[in-house]
């Protein structure tokens, strides 16, 4: 499953490789077969599935799946332990879009929610509010920067 935007750039992938980026291609088998506008609720067994896109964040083209009756919320790279966020620039990411989906983020997660990154162990809600925290500081520290001609 992938947001609909996705679908059409999914038949190549990006490939790191010594200071460089190569995109190579995938099979069939690779390509979603089901995608999304905005949003979608599935059932999976006694669970409802909350999938939804956050434009422009981590990329352009990133969701999150939230399972209401176990309360997990699948945040992948819209949530980085202990580091920056990786803001992919080439793909549409960018700061003020990371701090729109964090607040979003937050508006679903409990104190109780488990909220697994892409990398990390599994995260409560302070990890959401630690992350934009940061966001905000540094939006705020690079606009100012800008502003005085220091950027």
């Amino acid at each position: 499953m992938a947001q609909t935007s996705k679908r059409a750039v999914s038949p190549q992938f990006a490939r790191a490789f010594d200071g460089g980026i190569a995109m190579v291609g995938a099979t069939s088998e690779a390509l979603p077969n089901s995608t999304f506008y905005t949003s979608r609720t599935l059932v999976a067994g006694d669970d409802t599935i909350d999938i939804a896109h956050v434009p422009r964040a981590h990329t352009d083209g990133d969701i999150f799946a939230y399972f209401r009756r176990a309360n997990v919320l699948f945040a992948g790279d819209l949530l980085a332990v202990n580091s920056y966020p990786v803001l992919d620039y080439s793909t549409g990411g960018w700061i003020r879009g990371m701090i729109e989906a964090t607040e979003h983020l937050l508006e679903i997660a409990n104190d109780d929610t488990l909220i697994v990154p892409a990398v990390g162990d599994p995260q409560r809600r302070s990890a959401l509010e630690a992350q934009l925290e940061l966001c905000r500081a540094t939006d705020e520290a690079v606009g100012q920067a800008y502003t005085t001609a220091r950027s």
